[in-house]
């Protein structure tokens, strides 16, 4: 079930609210954790949004899970995620998603 094209059947082109989250995670060998998206193959950062009635994995919307290095962080960038991720790898700490 696509839940927003649902909510738009019934609001049109009115403001529908959604909750979702992303983090960078760092490990002890200052590699970043990254997501393989299976809708387009592209790599962001581990997160999303959960729509009612999915509580399973069984659909999953992820390929896989992948520490990266500074210099090895993939062409393949999400675009909405791009930016954090690359700042990241400038050696940026403190990271805001406007």
């Amino acid at each position: 079930m696509n839940y927003i094209a649902e909510m738009r059947k019934h609001v049109g082109h009115d403001v529908v609210m959604t909750v979702g989250c992303g983090v960078l995670i760092e490990n002890e060998k200052g590699e970043v954790l990254l997501q393989r998206r299976s809708d387009t193959g592209e790599w962001c950062v581990p997160g999303g949004a959960l729509e009612p009635g999915e509580i399973s994995d069984s659909d999953s919307e992820v390929l896989e899970h992948r520490f990266f290095d500074k210099d090895s962080i993939p062409k393949e960038l999400f675009y909405p995620d791009a930016r954090p991720i690359l700042d990241w790898a400038k050696g940026e700490k403190e990271i805001a998603v406007k």
